[in-house]
């Protein structure tokens, strides 16, 4: 039989990166404050991301590259801190991350709010239906539980979740 046809994995470009992260946080980018101006990091760095100037570049490096990893790193870690925040504060009506449990909850002693809200997670960050017990989250559950058994604070475990969700390949590429 003939082999399927296949292509490399692709990244997004930096605008529908920005984007996509501000979609699924509920309006929450990517940005520092520099004295009273806040800064799109993805504006910001682009040309050390490969956007392109039209000098000597014209096309957008789309290269998942080891930069580029740090660099979404580096913004999963900003933006959930700043989402955990919002939603624990109750400073906003919006739920980006804890959609079907309360921060204050123990994940683990709530197991089937904990897979009811990885599964909607799921489906909101990578755009992909897992049923509540399905044996798909289990990396999920093993990264809760593993920050959990650390240091015991839930809010803690899900900003983990969400860096793991912004991080992971699923989001970022296609």
């Amino acid at each position: 039989t003939p082999e399927a046809p296949v292509r490399s994995r692709r990244r997004m470009d930096l605008d529908q990166l920005g984007s996509s992260i501000r979609t699924v946080t509920g309006g929450i980018g990517w940005t520092e404050t520099r004295g009273s101006t806040e800064v799109d990091l993805f504006q910001d760095l682009g040309a050390t991301l490969g956007r392109p100037d039209f000098l000597e570049i014209t096309t957008e490096d789309l290269e998942p590259s080891a930069l580029f990893l740090k660099f979404m790193d580096d913004a999963a870690r900003s933006v959930c801190a700043k989402v955990v925040t919002r939603e624990v504060n109750g400073t906003d009506d919006t739920r980006a991350l804890f959609i079907h449990i309360e921060p204050t909850q123990n994940p683990l002693r709530n197991a089937d709010l904990t897979d009811r809200n990885l599964s909607a997670l799921l489906l909101r960050y990578h755009g992909r239906t897992v049923p509540v017990g399905s044996p798909q989250l289990e990396h999920w559950r093993w990264l809760i539980r593993s920050v959990m058994q650390v240091n015991s604070i839930p809010v803690e475990a899900w900003r983990a979740v969400c860096v793991g969700l912004l991080t992971h390949p699923d989001f970022y590429s296609y």
